[in-house]
């Protein structure tokens, strides 16, 4: 029954359907409870359940309130050395990391990695998962010859247990392609993206949903490198794959004002235009006019109107920002 409302719970909040999700893991937990002991790890996973979604409603306290529980129930059951620990040393390390408390994710991501490698032994790819998000904190925290080193770590252990072609390497290469550029290594950067994108275009081929990403990554490099003309026809083809999909809009909202800023550089003002357009309508929809993202490009579409002479225009446009 418990396992039935778990599953009820996950259904509920994949539907974004909160109050209803909360209430089945609450169900399934106290079933748990009555049935299995206050201390069984199974209550961790419905725990754990409830804390994903405290997180989602940004109900931290809660949220760190369950996954604390949830650590010390599978403490106690499993000993302090499990893979199951480290789980919930990483969930808690995630909750943290979301509320931008870098230092605070730091020392629960790390002991997550120091269980993680006892447990299962350093060539993981669960070690891997660890050193990446590492990393990324790392890379927040301008820390960026510590987080190239688990990024190369990551990448090491993911090419060793997977092989160099596996899919599972796009996002950690593209990571550490993106922190490659930030440190001026440009070359290594640019090699890396095409890598990700090669075994993208060898695992799905290129117009696969999943290309977008790798397409995405390079064209944004070549932006910032300044050479609009290799961009251009990669950002085409990764706004052809969103548009065709249908259902990605915040992937399309993102990848829009860069588009736009590409064909603004290529001199191709009208056409920058379209894209700027269909930009701010996909920002109105679903982040409001004072997003900051919406503001940035607003920005940007009121200097394309200057350049096109119509003055007017673009005053009414400030005026929203």
């Amino acid at each position: 029954m418990a396992e039935c409302l778990d599953a009820l719970g996950e259904v509920n909040y994949i539907q974004s359907r909160f109050a209803e999700a909360e209430l089945y893991y609450q169900q399934a937990l106290e079933i748990r409870k009555a049935v299995l002991g206050a201390d069984h790890p199974d209550l961790a996973r419905t725990l754990n359940n409830l804390a994903n979604l405290y997180i989602y409603l940004k109900r931290f306290d809660k949220a760190e309130e369950f996954y604390k529980r949830g650590l010390a129930i599978r403490k106690k059951a499993l000993g302090k050395i499990h893979p199951e620990v480290a789980d919930s040393m990483g969930n808690i390390g995630v909750l943290f990391h979301h509320q931008g408390k870098l230092k605070e994710a730091e020392t629960y991501y790390l002991q997550a990695l120091d269980i993680r490698i006892q447990a299962v032994g350093e060539n993981h790819p669960d070690v891997a998962d660890n050193y990446d998000i590492l990393a990324q904190v790392y890379h927040g925290q301008l820390r960026y010859n510590e987080a190239a080193e688990f990024y190369e770590k990551s990448l090491k252990i993911l090419e060793n247990t997977m092989g160099k072609d596996h899919a599972e390497l796009i996002m950690t290469i593209h990571n550490l392609a993106s922190l490659y550029m930030t440190m001026g290594r440009h070359a290594e950067a640019e090699a890396l993206h095409k890598r990700g994108l090669s075994i993208c275009q060898k695992t799905w081929g290129m117009e696969h949903l999943r290309a977008y990403y790798s397409l995405e990554h390079l064209a944004n490099f070549y932006l910032m490198s300044g050479r609009p003309g290799e961009a251009e026809p990669l950002y085409r083809l990764a706004v052809a794959i969103l548009d065709k999909e249908g259902t990605q809009s915040s992937q399309l909202g993102q990848l829009l004002p860069n588009f736009g800023h590409t064909l603004t550089e290529l001199k191709r003002l009208k056409e920058a235009e379209v894209y700027y357009k269909k930009a701010l309508s996909l920002h109105g929809k679903s982040l409001g006019i004072e997003s900051e993202v919406t503001q940035k490009t607003l920005k940007a579409y009121t200097q394309l109107l200057r350049q096109l002479g119509r003055f007017d225009e673009a005053v009414k446009v400030e005026k929203k920002f």
